[in-house]
């Protein structure tokens, strides 16, 4: 296996995942981070995120001296040593579109120390054409002779350790040679490998990946949304459309966000608007899954007339697999939806995952389900975790007596609710299907 002495650029979920499975391979990797807790935290072994082995990878890396990381502000010299460079960081969406900066400052951190033949590799999400219109274009400005790819990450959280071993890597060069050179450094990990005609075509499979699961959570977010109207349970629906009929696998409905969802969407529109093509499913889909939170919220709620206690159940952008990552997550805007109702109120909020952060006034977290659904009025369970199957008890004894339960994803067992407890699923109760 060769040697590389690696510079990655943005150590979030993308980054370290990618960093640990290199130095798990021997590979020495060298991480710049700006975010002076992120530095921090991993040099003194912690991780924000959860994937299984992921810290244990992180001390392994640290003893064998494998994985070491600088901020930005730091004297950069041992990036004189590295002969390939991954830029990680994220690409926000800011007001609409998509936001650069990030993007731009990490190539212009890694240009002074980008040699003839070395790789230069871009694995951020982005809009048609930004590998060469502004990594090439900012790299041209010194150098010469490198090599460049556009290489997407499409590992799922939760388990991305485990799919960079297995995942087809998807690779798009400015040129053949820079092509072969990203195949051959992507070979470490020994899976398949498909190289694209351009780093235009990569950029795109990245967003259509992405755009294609939101349209399928759109779809059935508008059925679920139908059913609702007509008092049809959509999950039984759903379950009975699918079953053994090999030409229907349609998703389950419920709250769909997260880091990549939320934004690439909106980024593939971005790039289709600027050759004046709309895309008018891709566009629709987006709209149908951001408005799940507040268009069913508003019709259960109506107003409440004194103050009330919230609890709100899953602060990540999703529960399973259980993780504490809450960018793109719900719990801002469901907060920010009560705001808008001018409704009184304070909130308590539960994640069975573990400790996370989120700002806002109103909001108090709780490391105790108990806590958090004590005296609560209302109730919204955000994410499918499956400790929520079985809070039906808590909720009886804990709440409120005329509580009102939102469940988005239709996991808990009203069976055990109090009797003057009101129950709303937004996919519908689960169903047992009757074969026969």
């Amino acid at each position: 296996m060769p040697k590389y002495k690696v510079c990655i650029v943005g150590i979030g979920f993308v980054g370290l995942t990618l960093a640990l499975s290199l130095t798990k391979r021997g590979q020495h990797v060298i991480a710049i981070e700006k975010d002076l807790d992120v530095v921090n935290e991993l040099r003194n072994g912690y991780v924000r995120f959860d994937e299984e082995d992921l810290l244990t990878h992180l001390i392994e890396a640290k003893s064998k001296g494998l994985f070491e990381i600088f901020s930005p502000e730091e004297n950069l010299e041992i990036l004189e040593e590295c002969n390939v460079f991954i830029i990680t960081v994220g690409t926000p969406l800011s007001h609409g579109v998509v936001n650069l900066t990030s993007l731009e400052n990490a190539t212009y951190i890694i240009r002074p120390y980008v040699r003839r033949k070395d790789l230069v590799i871009l694995r951020s999400t982005v809009k048609l054409g930004i590998t060469e219109n502004l990594v090439k274009t900012i790299l041209d400005e010194t150098t010469h002779g490198y090599f460049l790819a556009m290489c997407p990450e499409r590992t799922v959280e939760g388990f991305a350790l485990r799919e960079m071993g297995s995942l087809p890597q998807v690779i798009g060069g400015i040129d053949q040679n820079s092509s072969k050179a990203a195949a051959t450094f992507f070979k470490i990990f020994g899976t398949m490998i498909i190289q694209v005609k351009d780093t235009q075509t990569a950029e795109m499979i990245k967003l259509v990946n992405n755009t294609y699961r939101d349209l399928m959570f759109g779809f059935a977010n508008e059925i679920a949304g139908i059913c609702n109207e007509f008092g049809i349970n959509s999950l039984e629906v759903i379950q009975a459309a699918n079953h053994n009929y090999s030409r229907s696998d349609i998703a389950l409905p419920g709250l769909t966000g997260g880091p990549c969802l939320e934004k690439d969407p909106w980024i593939l529109a971005e790039s289709a608007k600027s050759k004046e093509f709309v895309p008018s499913i891709t566009m629709a889909s987006r709209q149908v899954n951001e408005a799940v939170l507040s268009s069913y919220l508003g019709k259960i709620l109506g107003s409440f007339t004194s103050p009330i206690k919230v609890a709100v159940l899953g602060l990540s952008f999703k529960g399973r697999p259980s993780i504490r990552d809450t960018r793109g997550g719900f719990v801002l805007p469901l907060l920010e939806f009560l705001d808008g109702k001018k409704t009184v109120y304070s909130a308590m909020g539960y994640e069975p995952a573990g400790r996370v952060f989120i700002e806002h006034a109103k909001l108090t977290i709780s490391e105790s389900l108990s806590e958090a659904v004590l005296d609560a009025d209302l109730i919204v369970i955000l994410t499918n975790a499956i400790d929520f199957l079985t809070i039906g008890t808590k909720l009886s004894d804990l709440a409120n007596s005329n509580a009102v339960i939102v469940d988005y994803w239709g996991v808990l067992d009203k069976e055990n609710l109090g009797p003057n407890q009101v129950y709303f699923s937004f996919p519908g109760e689960t169903s047992i299907l009757t074969i026969s």
